[in-house]
């Protein structure tokens, strides 16, 4: 038998959607799978439904485990996951997503046949949920040149060449090397950040050129659930916290720079949200962080620093040092009627 591939999958209310993927998964051609499917408190009938899928990957020769856990989103499902994958080649995959049928094997085939690659990644098609049978795009990360390929701080950076959900397989040795804790930052969001950097850091990589697996865009996902100005704001906050949790897992030698480049990044979107929203206590606060950690937040992006000096950070400055001056009023004027 060929040797065991293992599926990570968290789901929330996927009633909708689990049974195409788990469909997906028994329409492979390869031949020993394991899915570890865990249920992050889902309170439709994504219980039910994946429990009938069972007997139905029994009878093929796969294994499907199913676990239950009280909400407390993707990273923390995945927490589950790890500890108990037993293949000897370890993948992730979205629930609401589904693999094209040859997706396992050609990427065990790739592994293989490149020894010299620790984990790989494919690419992704895009449709839409209302007409599966229509690419919409295809997601693929551009290969630099071989000198310039640093799929690690392409990740920090975020610079839109780096593929997300999905794609990769890994080689078991290296996924626990890379994950020796058999757990990731229980964050919200964030968790191909998590799964993907330690690898990138540490391992090699080789590029499959064809597509692996299908992306569903769903209006009703939680990627794209509107969400206001605060919760915009409290989400990249949130990002820093998890990316500076994993970036210091590393032990890196050069720890402070990097996570300096992560607060950089993430504090540039915090700061064109402010702009757009006009909070000036925000943008102040984003300049005066910049500037106690000594680094450009302002990135590529056009930013009229003088405008944003001239009418947030100075009227701020002076504010704050009259605040001060009154303060100190008021102390001496207490000092005197203390005598």
């Amino acid at each position: 038998m060929s040797p065991l591939v293992s599926i990570m999958t968290p789901c929330y209310n996927g009633e909708k959607f689990v049974g195409r993927y788990l469909n997906s998964v028994l329409a492979q051609t390869y031949d020993n799978i394991e899915v570890v499917i865990v249920d992050d408190g889902s309170t439709d009938n994504t219980a039910a439904i994946i429990k009938s899928y069972i007997p139905k990957f029994e009878s093929k020769g796969y294994k499907l485990i199913y676990v239950w856990q009280e909400n407390g989103g993707a990273a923390s499902a995945l927490n589950q996951a790890i500890p108990i994958l037993r293949g000897d080649f370890i993948s992730w995959f979205d629930s609401d997503d589904f693999l094209l049928p040859d997706s396992i094997e050609k990427r065990v085939k790739f592994l293989q046949q490149n020894p010299q690659y620790d984990f790989c990644i494919g690419q992704m098609l895009e449709v839409k949920e209302d007409d599966l049978s229509k690419v919409t795009k295809i997601y693929r990360r551009i290969p630099p040149p071989s000198e310039q390929d640093n799929l690690f701080l392409d990740f920090i950076m975020m610079n839109g060449n780096v593929m997300w959900p999905n794609v990769y397989m890994v080689h078991r040795k290296a996924f626990f090397s890379a994950h020796s804790t058999k757990k990731i930052f229980p964050a919200r969001s964030g968790q191909n950040f998590q799964l993907n950097v330690p690898l990138a850091y540490r391992f090699k990589y080789g590029y499959i050129n064809e597509p692996v697996c299908i992306y569903v865009n769903r209006s009703d996902s939680h990627s794209h659930t509107p969400k206001n100005f605060q919760q915009q704001v409290e989400r990249k906050r949130q990002e820093i916290e998890m990316m500076t949790a994993t970036l210091k897992l590393l032990n890196a030698p050069n720890e402070k720079e990097l996570i300096n480049l992560a607060w950089a990044r993430r504090m540039h979107e915090v700061l064109k949200l402010a702009i757009e929203h006009g909070d000036a206590i925000l943008i102040y606060d984003c300049c005066r962080k910049a500037q106690e950690k000594r680094l450009n937040i302002f990135g590529a992006d056009t930013f009229d620093v003088g405008f944003l000096l001239a009418n947030y950070i100075l009227p701020r400055i002076e504010l704050q040092n009259k605040l001060d001056a009154v303060r100190k009023d008021i102390s001496k004027l207490n000092d005197k009627l203390k005598i």
